[in-house]
């Protein structure tokens, strides 16, 4: 969990309107990209940093992403994309994972 992301990674672009996470992208890096509701740019300087964190982080800008739709999403696209592996691979089959209990360290 965080409270918001900052970067200037595309993935910040491209995964972060998924999770409707309050994201500052950093610098001209990403210029021309799309960008949705819950990405602001932002320069690299110490103040407009800390306006940016604090634009993220209040009422007004969370109120507005909240219920925002990632313009990256497309139905059945886990679906889609097992159909093409399994066309490439005949016997491709889902692995299991088990969760681990793990002992608590001691003080």
């Amino acid at each position: 969990y965080s409270k918001f992301n900052i970067g200037n990674s595309s993935s910040l672009i491209l995964e972060s309107p998924s999770l409707k996470s309050p994201s500052i992208l950093l610098d001209n890096r990403q210029d021309g990209r799309y960008l949705a509701k819950n990405i602001i740019l932002c320069k690299c300087s110490y103040n407009d940093i800390k306006k940016s964190i604090y634009r993220v982080t209040g009422s007004k800008f969370l109120g507005k992403i909240k219920k925002m739709e990632s313009p990256f999403f497309k139905k059945n696209t886990k679906r889609n994309i097992l159909k093409e592996i399994k066309k490439i691979n005949k016997n491709f089959d889902f692995k299991s994972f088990v969760d681990l209990k793990l002992p608590r360290k001691s003080k």
